[in-house]
């Protein structure tokens, strides 16, 4: 007689099963990841979450970064908030809380900055926070 699987061990044994009270979560977006790289770069200021979860949103409409992981195209976002803040944190501080190469986040980036124009909202910059001049060029 064969040994049963581990798997069928333990979906036999409820070990698979999900505790009580857990809810299983579909797929994590670029916005969401935002948030919480955000956090774990010291970037507190709600501006910061705020725009680069609004470039998250419409990542969408750059063809180039449509079929991008969320976590470039988060890691991207945020290099790209952080620098128009005038409070720029480099690829490689966002790619050690993204898990993600710097160099994937300057492509990702490059993209971005090809669309900045449709990409940044007027009342980022309008307050006097943010600066198009900031941004890198690639």
């Amino acid at each position: 007689m064969p040994k049963p699987s581990k798997k069928a061990t333990a979906e036999a044994t409820g070990a698979l099963a999900a505790p009580d009270g857990y809810q299983t979560t579909t797929s994590t977006n670029a916005k969401d990841l935002c948030t919480r790289y955000c956090s774990q770069l010291g970037l507190k200021s709600q501006q910061f979450v705020k725009i680069s979860q609004g470039l998250a949103e419409k990542v969408s409409t750059v063809g180039d970064l449509a079929g991008r992981s969320p976590l470039s195209v988060a890691a991207a976002c945020i290099y790209m908030a952080s620098a128009l803040l005038g409070k720029p944190k480099s690829a490689k501080e966002i790619s050690q809380v993204a898990g993600v190469s710097d160099g994937t986040i300057r492509t990702a980036y490059k993209y971005l900055y090809a669309d900045r124009e449709k990409l940044i909202e007027p009342e980022w910059i309008a307050d006097g926070k943010g600066k198009m001049d900031n941004l890198p060029v690639s």
